[in-house]
């Protein structure tokens, strides 16, 4: 029998981040997955971060771009919907799986231009 273990990183974004900040992630991550590797992806903040935008949900928004930019990259089905993602006291969490038929080759920049941060 044979048993495949693919390796996986452990992204920490804080959000709020920058838009340079997380475009380097960004294509960070995509150069991880067009290797064949999982992704977890953490998103923390400050307490006083949180106080200042307290009608919003950052953490879910955060979420939404980094999944947009993924999209091309990742396994739509094993994502259930938003990803699955586990709230913690520290932030959120979701893991990223690649797709079965990516290369190093299909490796492209992130163009954040068009997002809302």
């Amino acid at each position: 029998m044979l048993s495949l273990s693919l390796s996986s990183a452990e992204f920490r974004i804080k959000v709020g981040i920058g838009k340079n900040d997380l475009k380097l992630k960004l294509n960070n991550m995509i150069k991880f997955l067009c290797a064949g590797n999982a992704c977890k992806v953490s998103l923390t903040s400050k307490a006083r971060y949180l106080k200042d935008v307290a009608e919003r949900d950052v953490y879910k928004e955060t979420q939404a771009n980094v999944m947009l930019a993924l999209r091309p990259y990742i396994q739509e089905e094993k994502m259930g919907g938003e990803g699955r993602a586990k709230r913690h006291k520290g932030g959120l969490s979701f893991n990223v799986n690649p797709r079965n038929d990516l290369t190093p080759a299909d490796r492209e920049e992130v163009n954040l231009e068009f997002y809302q941060f």
